[in-house]
C-alpha cells in the first residue's frame, strides 16, 4: 500500500513540475540514430542552455538554436535572421545558415575549404563530427590563412545538419553554419542546443484520394497552384527530390505544407531547396492553400533501400548561403569587419 501511494505522489510532483505534459502539437516521425563512423568525433552539449558566470547565453529563434559564449564578447553587427557577429578580445563568432542545393553536406564541407579563393588557405583540414547528435564538419586552416589585418585570428568554420531543415528569410535551410576563431569554435561547438526535435512529418495517409498518381521526374519537381481542380491532381515523387510551388491563381495565398508556411503573391514560387525526403514521411501529404486555391497531393515514395532521406546532388549545383556569408563571395572575415 505505501508502494503505491509513492508512486502517486511522485506521479503528482512529476505532473505538476511540468515534466509529465502533454503537447497539442503534431509529433514528428522519428528518424534513426546516427551512428558514429571510424574517424568520427562526437561534440555533446550540454543537456541544459544554462550559461554559468562566464559565458553569455546566445538564443536565436530565426535560427532554431542557442549556444553559449565568453561573457567578455560583444555584439558587433548583423541580425537574428541574416547572422550575427559577437566578439572579444581575444575571439569571436558569427552565426549562419545554408541549403545544399541537393548536395551532401560532405560535398559542401569541400565546397567550402576547396573554394577557389582560398580562405582557409592552401592545405585547409576537414573533420567529421557529431555535434547535439547531428552529422557536423570542421574546417580548419593551413598556416598560410590569408589575413585582412595583422592582428587577425585564425579562424574555421562548421557545418551541421539542422534536425530537420529550418525556414530562414523565405528559404528551407538544411545547414547551421558557425564561424569563429580556432581557439574557441571548438568550445562553442560544445554549447549548440538545436531548437526542434529530430524527424520528418508524418503522411496525411497511405494511398492518394485521387487512386492515380502521376510519376513527375527530374530533380525539380514544379507544381502549380491553381483556382481551378490541380493538374495533376496528385504527383508521385521521390525522396532525392525538391519540389517548388508556383502561385497561379491571380491572387495571394498562404502554402502549408509540413511545418512550413509560406505568403505567395500572385505568379510567385517558393521552392522547398532541400530533399523532401528530409522533411516529408513517406505516404501522402495534403498541401493546404489559405486565401483560395488547390494543389496536388504528393505521394512520397519509399526508397529502395527502406530510408527516407537521400542525398543525391543535383547535378550543377553548388552551396547556397541565405543567412550568413555566402561561401561564393568569401570570405566571412573580409565581409563582416
Amino acid at each position: 500500500m505505501k508502494r503505491i501511494l509513492w508512486l502517486l505522489m511522485l506521479l503528482f510532483l512529476l505532473t505538476g513540475c511540468g515534466l509529465l505534459s502533454r503537447s497539442t502539437a503534431p509529433e514528428p516521425t522519428p528518424l534513426p540514430s546516427a551512428a558514429l563512423s571510424p574517424g568520427q568525433t562526437a561534440i555533446e552539449s550540454s543537456p541544459t542552455p544554462t550559461p554559468t558566470a562566464s559565458e553569455q547565453l546566445y538564443q536565436n529563434d530565426a535560427l532554431h538554436l542557442s549556444l553559449r559564449y565568453p561573457s567578455g564578447w560583444q555584439f558587433v553587427d548583423g541580425d537574428r535572421v541574416s547572422g550575427e557577429k559577437f566578439a572579444g578580445a581575444d575571439g569571436y563568432f558569427r552565426t549562419g545558415a545554408m541549403s545544399g542545393g541537393g548536395m551532401t553536406l560532405e560535398e559542401v564541407a569541400q565546397s567550402e575549404a576547396q573554394h577557389v579563393l582560398k580562405p582557409f588557405g592552401s592545405n585547409p583540414v576537414v573533420e567529421t563530427l557529431q555535434v547535439h547528435g547531428q552529422e557536423a564538419r570542421l574546417i580548419l586552416p593551413s598556416t598560410d590563412q590569408p589575413k585582412t589585418a595583422a592582428n587577425e585570428p585564425a579562424w574555421g568554420e562548421l557545418l551541421v545538419r539542422y534536425p530537420r531543415p529550418v525556414l530562414v528569410n523565405h528559404s528551407l535551410v538544411e545547414f547551421f553554419v558557425l564561424y569563429g576563431d580556432v581557439n574557441h569554435i571548438r568550445d562553442l561547438a560544445t554549447t549548440i542546443i538545436f531548437g526542434d526535435p529530430p524527424g520528418v512529418f508524418s503522411a496525411d495517409s497511405d494511398t492518394p484520394a485521387a487512386g492515380i498518381c502521376a510519376d513527375i521526374s527530374g530533380s525539380l519537381v514544379t507544381l502549380t497552384i491553381s483556382s481551378d481542380v490541380p493538374s495533376p491532381r496528385c504527383a508521385k515523387i521521390a525522396p532525392s527530390q525538391v519540389i517548388s510551388f508556383i502561385n497561379m491563381t491571380g491572387s495571394s495565398v498562404t502554402l502549408t505544407l509540413a511545418w512550413y508556411t509560406i505568403p505567395l503573391g500572385p505568379s510567385e514560387t517558393f521552392t522547398f531547396d532541400a530533399p523532401v525526403g528530409t522533411f516529408l514521411a513517406p505516404g501522402v501529404h495534403i498541401p493546404t492553400i489559405q486565401g483560395g486555391g488547390n494543389a496536388p497531393e504528393l505521394w512520397l515514395a519509399k526508397s529502395e533501400s527502406g530510408n527516407t532521406i537521400l542525398t543525391t546532388p543535383t547535378p550543377g549545383t553548388s552551396p547556397s548561403t541565405v543567412a550568413g556569408s555566402d561561401p561564393r563571395l568569401f570570405s566571412p572575415v573580409r565581409l563582416y569587419q
